[in-house]
């Protein structure tokens, strides 16, 4: 249920909101370096060779920013999730136990972890993976019922279809890219660029699917209304951009739409 938020104190820690090129501008670029590197290598006229290849510098140039961003932001905010899981503590409410429980048991998710559900109280998010689902404390204390079993019932259904382990499997997946794209001869720095735009558009693309499936699974199993409640209070609560797009999460609003129109 990452959200990209507005101020660094509510920052998602699995969605960072990056400086710069805005998520749907990062995707031109990528599309923008593939397309000239591939009009360069297979291209055979000299003047075509010399307009790609200049094409390829700019391209080149443009995607220094999002792999800028990527180096300095990706690994710290990785960081910060690392320390936030092992910080969280069981949850202690037994009302909040009960309705996660019960969430779980609808769903059909199996809880084999002793304590599957852990609260952070200083974090304004939630996530799931390895077993267990992590609330931030403004999701425990600030969200109604409703809004509470929409995010529960989302990170139940990352569990549910195994998300984090078919990601896992893709990121393995797209590595033997690389001696593919090293036999193309280009120059090292290109090279990297190359391989770093398929793996930026593929990644992204297969993990805006997982939200859009976590959502729908939700829905199916708790009712629109309670994972679109959840959405919204991200926004109203803790400070979510509802219309900002990361590399792992399409913006609330465009999930949002996605639920409305399921509804209908």
């Amino acid at each position: 249920m990452n959200a990209t938020q507005s101020g660094s104190r509510h920052r998602g820690a699995l969605c960072p909101r990056l400086d710069g090129f805005s998520w749907s501008t990062n995707q031109r670029v990528f599309v923008f370096v593939l397309a000239s590197a591939i009009a360069f290598v297979f291209t055979g006229d000299i003047g075509l060779k010399l307009v790609s290849a200049a094409a390829l510098s700019v391209a080149c140039g443009l995607a220094g920013v999002p792999l800028t961003q990527a180096l300095v932001a990706i690994p710290r905010q990785l960081r910060l999730s690392f320390r936030a899981v092992l910080a969280a503590k069981a949850a202690q409410s037994p009302r909040l136990v009960t309705q996660f429980s019960g969430i779980a048991m609808t769903m059909h998710v199996p809880l084999r972890r002793r304590h599957p559900l852990k609260v952070l109280p200083n974090w304004s998010n939630a996530c799931a993976g390895d077993s267990q689902v992590v609330l931030g404390g403004p999701v425990v204390d600030q969200f109604d019922d409703q809004a509470r079993e929409g995010v529960i019932a989302h990170e139940l259904a990352h569990l549910k279809a195994d998300h984090s382990v078919r990601m896992m499997l893709a990121m393995c997946a797209w590595m033997p890219l690389a001696p593919m794209i090293f036999l193309l001869h280009l120059p090292w720095l290109v090279q990297g660029l190359v391989l770093f735009s398929v793996a930026a558009l593929v990644l992204s693309s297969l993990s805006w699917r997982f939200e859009y499936q976590a959502d729908e699974i939700a829905a199916l199993n708790v009712g629109v209304l309670p994972v679109e409640k959840a959405l919204r209070a991200f926004a109203e609560t803790c400070g979510a951009d509802m219309w900002r797009d990361c590399w792992s999460h399409p913006s609330l609003a465009r999930r949002i739409s996605r639920l409305q129109r399921m509804a209908a």
